[in-house]
């Protein structure tokens, strides 16, 4: 049976009652019935959320990390700074000392870090972002500036590409690896422990195939959440596959091969007469079904032509339609997911 916790008003109400009647409106025990009502509401909103503590689907980041702790999981993932070298240009001879900051056009700042020179004519300097955040790695060949004055330097290059910048996990996300992790007890090798074992070491979706490349081998698929792109989801860089990589295979049977890749894509084209056709209701159809396809995402997996039909017509605005296109159900070949690749109105 459900417990409603009490309000303050009924709180007071109550302690009124217990004071028994009284002859006056304000009096001692009126105010005395508002205090009692005003500690016990806090005793309550105090054991109220100890109880949300109780279990990782509610309770808060404190308690979650411990949760982790118990479960052999790896923390709250605190991000990681990118680094790389800059080349700059000198018309005299300089010496840059470690802590030299620079920025980039977008204005991220990276400092210098180790003391570099004298040298004359070209500096290859060692930097690093002052912030964590995959915002902070920077493709070859970018312009960068610097910001404490050295004479004889003003502005150069990224020498190679700024790697290693890593997002802070968030809390949402932190939460859906615990409960991942208890949803999925290790079975000693069992099919899913794998797919599980990806999950906890950074992926967002991850899927497994059991000797598809031949006896004693296990495939696992791993991809991410991007909701700014358009297809919804996006496979991890170089480097975070390989932290996937040696995650899963460090902690997998050692009778097993595990291979850790991303999977490839077969795109879908979907077709529609719409009523009715305007640009508005266009683009909601198109967001449905963007929305669908990242829903539905899964490794050689089919989406059903009435799940396309349903989500065509959630679109705001639209009053019909008639899906022209595909005539059957897309399927992903094994290895693959589905993307939707383009919706044409007809």
């Amino acid at each position: 049976m459900p417990f409603r916790r009490p309000t303050l008003n009924d709180l007071i109400a109550r302690a009124r009652s217990e004071l028994g009647p009284q002859a006056l409106r304000r009096n001692v025990e009126d105010v005395l019935a508002r205090v009692l009502g005003g500690a016990f509401h806090g005793l309550h909103g105090h054991v109220d959320w100890y109880g949300r503590q109780a279990m990782p689907d509610r309770c808060g980041e404190g308690q979650l990390s411990r949760w982790a702790r118990m479960l052999l999981m790896d923390p709250r993932d605190a991000g990681a700074k990118a680094s790389g070298y800059v080349y700059l240009p000198t018309s005299e001879v300089v010496t840059l000392p470690a802590g030299t900051r620079v920025r980039d056009d977008l204005g991220h700042r990276y400092e210098v870090t180790f003391t570099t020179g004298p040298y004359s004519g070209a500096v290859l300097v060692p930097v690093q972002a002052l912030e964590v955040g995959s915002d902070q790695n920077l493709p070859e060949g970018e312009p960068v500036y610097l910001v404490d004055d050295v004479a004889g330097v003003d502005t150069g290059t990224s020498a190679a590409e700024f790697s290693g910048g890593r997002d802070i996990e968030t809390a949402s996300q932190f939460k859906r690896r615990v409960l991942s992790r208890l949803a999925r007890q290790p079975r000693g090798g069992a099919p899913g422990d794998y797919a599980a074992l990806a999950l906890e070491g950074g992926a967002e979706l991850a899927w497994e195939a059991v000797e598809r490349s031949g006896p004693g081998t296990v495939d696992v698929y791993v991809a991410k959440f991007d909701l700014d792109s358009y297809w919804g989801t996006t496979t991890p860089g170089a480097e975070e596959l390989e932290a996937i990589r040696e995650y899963v295979i460090e902690r997998a049977p050692i009778t097993v091969e595990v291979n850790v890749t991303t999977p490839g894509g077969n795109l879908v084209v979907v077709e529609a007469e719409i009523t009715p056709d305007t640009a508005e209701v266009r683009e909601q159809v198109e967001n449905e079904l963007r929305a669908l396809f990242v829903r539905e995402i899964d490794e050689g997996g089919t989406i059903p032509l009435s799940r396309i039909s349903e989500a065509i017509q959630l679109a705001e605005g639209l009053t019909s339609h008639v899906l022209t296109a595909p005539v059957t159900a897309p399927s992903a070949i094994p290895g693959n997911v589905l993307y939707l690749s383009t919706v044409n109105f007809v």
